[in-house]
């Protein structure tokens, strides 16, 4: 825990001057209680109305067995019992997937930062170079980290993030597999009701996989991409 606690407060201080403001919020919930730290892009108003996420770096538990998530793009927080800063449902049922194979934190980081639950309707990413920088530093950081990819092959994502993703990380990535094998990349809550098949949490699988980008899928201009297992 002292290495994940260091380690992380290394990234924030490193990043916290770029127009970055840091949430750091103890919660509870169903019984689990979990620490967040948010990256979020400052507001010139002083608000809570926040247009990125960069990143969030999720703890619970005593454990020392951690990993990075990499999601197309972040949702808003949610409010849960009147607390403010929960964790959307998506990364909620990560959590949840997480803890059943005995990790203990984890951090999500994804190919564009811009707060949007609109994921099948983008068609245009803007280049983000901090947010790149910042997910090379966290791999740097967290050298000895898995990587779990939580992207559909369906929604477009980030091409100048995965393309550096295949550059700085060119081991096998992490990914979770129903019974039958498909592997799952799609976990919100409907994900798990059996609309996609999915199953329940606790039936998942880990498995290693390489992955590709869909070369057809590629449009340089819009900045979009799509990928393969």
């Amino acid at each position: 825990m002292c290495t994940w606690n260091k380690n992380v407060n290394k990234i924030i201080t490193k990043f916290k001057d770029n127009n970055i403001i840091v949430c750091d919020v103890n919660l509870l919930r169903k019984k689990i209680n979990y620490r967040v730290k948010y990256l979020f892009e400052n507001t010139t108003d002083g608000s809570l109305n926040f247009s990125k996420k960069y990143v969030m770096f999720v703890k619970w538990g005593k454990g020392f067995k951690f990993c990075i998530v990499i999601g197309q793009n972040p949702v808003k927080t949610e409010v849960y019992e009147n607390q403010v800063f929960q964790l959307d449902a998506t990364n909620w049922n990560i959590l949840n997937i997480l803890k059943k194979k005995r990790y203990s934190g984890f951090i999500m980081v994804n190919t564009f930062p811009v707060i949007d639950s609109n994921g099948k309707g983008i068609s245009s990413i803007d280049k983000d170079n901090i947010n790149i920088s910042i997910f090379n530093f966290i791999v740097s950081t967290f050298s000895k980290l898995n990587i779990f990819l939580a992207c559909t092959k369906t929604n477009f994502v980030a091409n100048d993030f995965i393309s550096n993703l295949k550059k700085s990380y060119p081991k096998k990535v992490k990914v979770f597999k129903i019974k039958d094998g498909k592997i799952m990349a799609h976990f919100a809550s409907q994900a798990f009701g059996g609309r996609y098949g999915y199953g329940k949490r606790d039936e998942l699988e880990v498995d290693v996989v390489d992955f590709k980008i869909n070369v057809k899928s590629v449009n340089i201009s819009n900045n979009i991409c799509k990928v393969n297992y």
